[in-house]
């Protein structure tokens, strides 16, 4: 199997060195990754690493097939846990969410979560995040986004906040109560 060429900044991320010791295989293209780092990161990785490693023989690095990812989500998503991270955007911010839950990955939602607070986004739409990934500083965050008394007017019937969480919800209670006393 040929592996197709992908972009340089990903062979540089994940190219073989001294300290890799496995590879996984998103569509034919390979990243070169260490098995202790991820599984230390992912107990999502570390049951992968231990089921497969028992069953490999011989001196090649094993190969794990990852299905149903975007390779250069799944490559940034990685890299979030290595010493030079690829750079997250506000376009792919969700679908690392998401990778990050599926894959048990907890410090790369971290990473994710304190770029959302840096960006321009709307206050509704960073709560929104931060109450699906149950992300507290995004929260907090967003709920100060409301500046005003009159910013509260019909947030019942947001069709975001009929889906909310109640310390979603109690959070923006608070704001509100915080805000009646300016």
């Amino acid at each position: 199997m040929t592996a197709k060429p992908i972009h340089p900044i990903y062979e540089l991320t994940f190219e073989k060195t001294d300290k890799t010791d496995a590879i996984l295989l998103i569509d034919d293209k390979k990243l070169h990754v260490n098995q202790a780092l991820l599984s230390y990161h992912s107990d999502h990785f570390k049951a992968l690493f231990l089921t497969k490693n028992e069953e490999m023989l011989g001196w090649e690095l094993p190969e794990f097939k990852i299905e149903n990812v975007k390779f250069q989500d799944f490559a940034t998503l990685l890299s979030l846990v290595q010493h030079n991270p690829l750079k997250v955007a506000e376009s792919n911010s969700e679908r690392l969410l998401e990778l990050s839950e599926k894959f048990e990955i907890p410090a790369a939602k971290r990473h994710v979560e304190l770029f959302l607070i840096t960006t321009q986004k709307d206050k509704m739409d960073k709560i929104r995040i931060a109450d699906r990934y149950r992300l507290d500083d995004l929260l907090a965050n967003g709920v100060l986004g409301f500046k005003t008394n009159i910013e509260f007017r019909n947030l019942r019937q947001n069709s975001d906040y009929k889906n909310y969480t109640d310390k979603t919800r109690v959070a923006i209670f608070h704001r509100m109560l915080d805000m009646i006393q300016y």
